[in-house]
This record gives C-alpha cells, sequence and structure tokens, in this order.
C-alpha cells in the first residue's frame, strides 16, 4: 500500500510510547534515586555517545548498522515493497542500535533532571526512538488502510552524522589525532548528507 498520512501517524505514535518511557523512567530515577543516579556518573561517562564513543568497534558496528537502514529503505523506496531478507536484517541490526540508545539514555539520565529534559525535548531521544522502532512501524497497518513500505529508518542517515560529529570532537578532545579516521568520519559523513536530502 501506498504511503499515507495515517501510516505516518501510526508510526509516529509507536515511536512515541518508548518515548515517554524512556523520559518517565528518567525523570523518576534522577528525582528518587539522585545519590545513585550522580555516583554512577562516572561509570557512565564511557556511554556519552552511546555504544560508539566507548571504541572502535562498537563505533563501526553503529555506523553499519545505520547504513543498512538507510540503504533498506532506498530498497524499500524503489520497489515500493518490503523485502523479508532485508527486514530481517534491519531487525537484527535494529537490536543493536536499541543497545545503543539505551547506553546513551543511561548516561544522561546520571547527568540529572535537566539533561533528561533536554535529550527529551531537544530532538535527541524523539530521533532516537523514530530510528529505534522503524522496523516496528513496518508491520502495523495505518488506521484502516494497510501495510506500506514506507518507516522513519531513512532518519538513521541524520542520527548516524550527529554521531560521527560527537565522536570527531571526542577523539580532538583526547588528542586522538588519527587522520585516517576523520578521513573515514568525513566520506560517511558527505554519503549521508546527501543519502538524507
Amino acid at each position: 500500500v501506498d504511503v499515507s498520512w495515517s501510516h505516518i501517524q501510526a508510526q509516529v505514535l509507536i515511536a512515541a510510547i518508548p518515548w515517554v518511557l524512556m523520559t518517565a523512567v528518567g525523570l523518576y530515577l534522577t528525582v528518587r534515586s539522585s545519590d545513585w543516579v550522580s555516583n554512577a556518573r562516572a561509570r557512565m561517562q564511557r556511554f556519552e555517545f552511546g555504544l560508539a564513543s566507548t571504541g572502535n568497534g562498537p563505533a563501526l558496528a553503529v555506523m553499519i548498522v545505520h547504513s543498512l537502514q538507510c540503504g533498506a529503505f532506498a530498497l524499500r523506496a524503489s520497489m515500493a515493497m518490503v523485502d523479508p531478507i532485508y527486514y530481517a536484517l534491519e531487525t537484527i541490526g535494529t537490536l543493536y542500535i536499541l543497545l545503543d540508545v539505551l547506553a546513551g539514555w543511561a548516561y544522561v539520565v546520571t547527568c540529572g533532571k535537566g539533561a533528561v529534559l533536554g535529550a527529551a525535548f531537544s530532538g535527541r531521544w524523539i530521533l532516537d526512538m523514530l530510528v529505534t522502532t522503524s522496523v516496528v512501524a513496518l508491520g502495523v497497518q495505518g488506521f484502516g488502510t494497510g501495510l506500506t513500505w514506507f518507516s522513519f529508518s531513512f532518519l538513521a542517515a541524520a542520527r548516524l552524522m550527529s554521531i560521527i560529529a560527537k565522536l570527531q570532537r571526542l577523539d580532538l578532545s583526547t588528542s586522538q589525532l588519527n587522520w585516517r579516521r576523520h578521513v573515514f568520519y568525513n566520506v560517511l559523513s558527505i554519503c549521508m548528507f546527501i543519502f538524507a536530502s
């Protein structure tokens, strides 16, 4: 079925459920367990940008999965249907992205109530939830209109550009100047920008 506003509304509602849960649980933890949360900040510092900030391997895995999501969206858009093999690969990759999002969420929660509200309403968690739930949204019918090929997985390009910018800032602040990595980051950012536009 071709994409309609009812499909988009259904997919946004699906993404809103975990967004509300992340925000509510994050606020609850910062208010109820403020001592524990502030003490955990030092341990959670390595997850500042999710799993991508823990090392080159996890960062490369996040980049591969987001590239896979963008490629799967491009194939779905060109064929106007969901291929089951690409859907299965995208589902498996999205599970890794969910871990990445939860690691970043845990760090934000340790930074306090202001950080939780900032991440929730600045767009960071909104983008994370739209990308993470995009594979689930493919299996949900629009309000009485049937299944569609469209999902918000194309937003993985925007999330990936954001992660790359954060990783470049992290490399500059820790003086790990590896020119090959920066060339790779810039080429990938350009490709994702072209895809997103």
